[in-house]
C-alpha cells in the first residue's frame, strides 16, 4: 500500500530520476569543492555586510543542494508518516464509533 498521492509519487520519481543522472554526481562534487574552497576567514576578511551576508547564503544553499537526498527522503518519510497517522486517527475512531 502507498501513502501518496498520484502528484506526490510523480514529484518523487521526477526528484530520483534527477538524483541518478550523472550530472548530479558531478555537480554535487564540485559543490563539496566549493563549500571546501569557502576560506574559514572569508567572514572575517570581508568589505561589507552584503558581503557576509552573500557568502553565508552562498555557502547555506551548497550545503542544501549537497545534501538534497537525505532533504528528499526526510520529505517523504514525513508525508508518509503523515498519512499513516491519519490512517491510523480514522481506523481509531471507526474503531470506537463501531462500539458504541
Amino acid at each position: 500500500m502507498t501513502l501518496l498521492n498520484d502528484d506526490e509519487r510523480g514529484y518523487f520519481m521526477e526528484m530520483e530520476s534527477l538524483l541518478n543522472h550523472p550530472g548530479w554526481a558531478r555537480l554535487v562534487k564540485e559543490m563539496q569543492n566549493d563549500i571546501e574552497e569557502i576560506p574559514a576567514g572569508s567572514f572575517k576578511n570581508a568589505k561589507s555586510m552584503e558581503d557576509i551576508n552573500f557568502a553565508r547564503g552562498r555557502l547555506s544553499v551548497l550545503e542544501e543542494l549537497v545534501s538534497y537526498e537525505r532533504i528528499l527522503e526526510l520529505r517523504r518519510t514525513q508525508m508518509e508518516q503523515t498519512r499513516l497517522n491519519q490512517l491510523q486517527e480514522v481506523a481509531f475512531f471507526n474503531e470506537q464509533t463501531d462500539q458504541l
